[in-house]
Parts: C-alpha cells; sequence; structure tokens
C-alpha cells in the first residue's frame, strides 16, 4: 500500500535515502504542469509552513463470491494551490512505502505553484514498490 507524504514549504530536512532501487516517474509532472509553475518567491516572503501527510491506497481487498479479492489501481496526488494572489511553495513530494521507507523522491529541489495552479503526481496500478 503505497503512501504519499507531501510537505508545502516544509522547514524539516530532507529524508535521507534508504538503498531500495527507484524508478523515476514515467512522466515528469513538472514537464506536463510547467504552466502552472512559476519562480520560487523570496524565501522571507513566506507566510506559513508545513507540512500534509497523504495517505493513498493503491489496492483493496472487496468481496466476491465470498472470497476477498485484491483490487488494484493506480493513484493519483493532485495538489492544488487555492490561493488566487500568492505562489505555493512546494519542498518535498516523497512516495514510502507501508514500513515507512522512502521508495522515491519526486522533487531534487523546491518548485513554486502559480495562483490557483495545479500539479498531479501519478503512480501507476502496475508500480509494486510501495
Amino acid at each position: 500500500m503505497p503512501v504519499i507524504a507531501l510537505a508545502i514549504a516544509c522547514a524539516f530536512a530532507r529524508a535521507e535515502t534508504t538503498g531500495i532501487a527507484s524508478t523515476p516517474a514515467a512522466t515528469d509532472f513538472r514537464t506536463q504542469f510547467k504552466d502552472s509553475l512559476t519562480d520560487l518567491p523570496d524565501p522571507n516572503d513566506l507566510s506559513a509552513r508545513g507540512t500534509v501527510y497523504v495517505p493513498a491506497y493503491s489496492r483493496v481487498y472487496g468481496a466476491a463470491s465470498g472470497a476477498n479479492k485484491l483490487i488494484e489501481f493506480s493513484t493519483t496526488l493532485r495538489i492544488d494551490n487555492t490561493s488566487a494572489t500568492k505562489p505555493l511553495v512546494i519542498e518535498r513530494i516523497e512516495y514510502y512505502d507501508s514500513a515507512g521507507r522512502l521508495v522515491q523522491s519526486y522533487l531534487k529541489d523546491p518548485i513554486a505553484m502559480r495562483p490557483l495552479g495545479t500539479i498531479e503526481v501519478v503512480i501507476p496500478a502496475e508500480d509494486v514498490r510501495g
């Protein structure tokens, strides 16, 4: 069960790699959503900092004919900047497995989203690393 953790303008240190093999995302969301990105603001202009943990489930069990059947899904993390006037700075987007080990980090450097901009990170159903 992959768990995606998102840190928005986070003040914490970046996580160290765990040695687990990491496969790059098929499509870099920065390319797909380049119109939603903008220049990073001055760090002194950031008005709030925090971390958001987003649990996501890539598989669920459903009862079919009295037996549990595993159903696998792709997982989409959508991040929306809800401000109409200020950029949203994202410092980390990280994918962890059920044991809390880092599977993949999606950012090498912080990014800034335009006001009302959107980005998405997709983990395909075939990705069983989590």
